[in-house]
């Protein structure tokens, strides 16, 4: 027997799978074509019990159809070297969906070479790496161990084994990505059913943006493309960012790089005239292929801005030196921004996304009262919303108490004294000093009258209220009967207190002193006027001896 017909009836055993782009159903350049095949194997494969067999099949060989590398579809088959091949879309040898899939991946991916000339060992190698697969698919082991047990004994004939399945390897590899195709988390398949994701702006780094995480980690197989909008990564994250207020959504497209693929057309099927399955089909031809695609919307959210005016809610004056909160709710535990006025009364926030805000006081001015009111703020796009807020000065209660010494009792030789209140006393306020509102403004200078007559009342206290921050000058101009006049002025202060008092109380005690009378008896002769001694007399109330204060 020659070496030619050796080769003829060696069984032949090779499979291709590649993919193009744009699904077509493939046809061969010619509807038929003879067989050309070489030696691929430089050494026997031996059994192959992954694949059921019981004798040693011995060398791969090498096919050739129609200018193309073809692969064996069926194990333990033979073909002749030369013998006219016709071509089909559709296999005589009975295969699954999945099985025709893989096939299409496996064709796609691995060896293909137009050459018709003896091929290269490297060739041949690859070679033989994509008849494994062949060959594992058309046994319905792929992506199994016995798969890989069978690829390497079979690529352990290659005149370099390490490179033969190394190329297995990566083949294998190649198809599990693009058959388990998957896309970053945050997107889908169909551009119609793509999520919107909103950038909103961000004051540290002045500008819209919005940061994604792809979940599915396989984020670095997808190039991004979106108009308007500029693009950064990080690992498994994507940032989209703009200074610009974009109207409308944009499409983000992602496609997939590093050759993953997704098949849509078919191999090209290789059979005897006449479709004789005792003889070995041939597969061949790269098959259409598209790109995968991933889906996503943004869009940008409209800010606005927010502004406060701060007044004195009895003057109308502007207030400096309020500091306010921005929050994201009505309870005022989310801060977004804090704002202090101006000498003007004046703030105004950074940028704020549309949407409502809640703004309260957080630190009143100097002599101020904090106010506890909730302010709504609805930020409008491109617009600015103004809010005019107010706060009460700090007012001041000065209380004046009238003391002095009252008639308790008797106790048969001496009347008996102690420190009580007194009413009836008459008191004039003037400003200790130049007396000004809370917003600054000059309500009194020194000296003026702020209280011409105050009159002590019962309990021996009379009160001035609202009064401004200050110092006055308390001076009695009346005292109750029976009491001397205290003629020393007293200063009181009316000091801040702390933004959370409406009212600082101060006050002052003013003691009188009271009147003594002296009773002074002579005793004389009723004819000369001569003094007389010894005589004794008895000293009685003519009336009921009381006072009017009240201890």
């Amino acid at each position: 027997m020659t070496q030619k017909q050796k080769i003829s009836i060696v069984l032949l055993l090779a499979l291709c799978i590649q993919i193009l782009q744009g699904y077509t159903n493939i046809h061969a350049a010619s509807s038929s074509d003879r067989l050309v095949i070489w030696y691929a194997s430089v050494k026997d494969t031996g059994l192959i019990t992954e694949f059921g067999s019981i004798y040693d099949h011995g060398k791969i060989l090498y096919a050739m159809i129609d200018g193309e590398t073809a692969y064996c579809l069926n194990y333990a088959k033979s073909a002749n070297n030369g013998q006219n091949m016709v071509s089909s879309n559709t296999p005589i040898t009975s295969l699954t969906s999945e099985q025709k899939k893989y096939l299409e991946y496996c064709m796609y991916y691995g060896f293909h070479a137009t050459n018709t000339s003896e091929p290269s060992e490297s060739q041949k190698n690859k070679y033989i790496a994509t008849q494994a697969m062949v060959w594992i698919i058309e046994k319905e082991v792929f992506n199994t161990s016995a798969a890989n047990s069978a690829a390497k004994k079979l690529c352990a004939s290659a005149s370099s084994s390490s490179e033969s399945y190394n190329y297995y390897l990566a083949l294998k590899e190649k198809m599990l990505t693009a058959l388990e195709v998957k896309r970053p988390s945050f997107s889908v398949s169909a551009k119609t059913n793509a999520e919107t994701f909103e950038l909103k702006w961000s004051k540290e780094n002045s500008r819209y943006e919005v940061t994604l995480s792809d979940t599915n980690k396989v984020l670095s197989n997808y190039t991004v493309s979106v108009d308007g909008y500029k693009v950064s990564r990080s690992e498994d994250k994507l940032t989209f960012y703009t200074k610009n207020t974009l109207t409308g959504t944009s499409d983000v497209t992602l496609t997939a790089r590093n050759g993953i693929v997704k098949v849509t057309g078919n191999c090209v099927f290789w059979s005897l005239p006449g479709g004789n399955s005792r003889y070995q089909e041939f597969i061949s031809t790269v098959p259409d292929s598209e790109s995968v695609f991933a889906y996503l919307k943004l869009k940008t959210n409209p800010i606005g801005y927010g502004e406060i005016v701060k007044k004195d809610s009895s003057t109308g004056n502007v207030l400096g030196g309020a500091v306010y909160g921005i929050y994201k709710d009505k309870g005022c535990t989310s801060v977004v921004e804090k704002l202090t006025t101006d000498q003007k009364g004046y703030a105004k926030s950074s940028h704020l996304n549309v949407g409502t805000y809640y703004v309260k006081e957080i630190k009143a001015p100097a002599n101020y009262v904090l106010s506890s009111t909730v302010y709504t703020l609805t930020v409008k796009a491109d617009e600015v919303t103004t809010l005019t807020v107010k706060d009460k000065g700090q007012k001041g209660r000065l209380t004046i108490y009238k003391k002095g010494q009252v008639l308790t009792g008797w106790d048969g030789m001496n009347f008996m004294y102690e420190t009580g209140n007194l009413p009836g006393a008459e008191f004039r306020v003037t400003a200790g000093e130049n007396i000004y509102r809370a917003d600054g403004t000059k309500k009194y200078p020194k000296g003026d009258i702020v209280a011409k007559r105050l009159v002590t009342g019962v309990d021996g206290s009379v009160t001035l209220e609202n009064l401004e921050l200050g110092t006055y000058s308390v001076a009695e101009i009346k005292s109750p009967d029976g009491y001397k006049i205290n003629a020393n002025e007293k200063l009181v202060t009316i000091s801040y207190k702390g933004q959370t008092v409406e009212f600082s109380a101060a006050s002052t005690s003013i003691t009188n002193a009271r009147q003594k009378a002296k009773v002074k008896i002579v005793k004389q002769d009723s004819e000369n006027e001569k003094p007389l001694a010894g005589a004794e007399f008895g000293f009685y109330a003519a009336s009921a001896i009381k006072n009017n204060s009240v201890r």
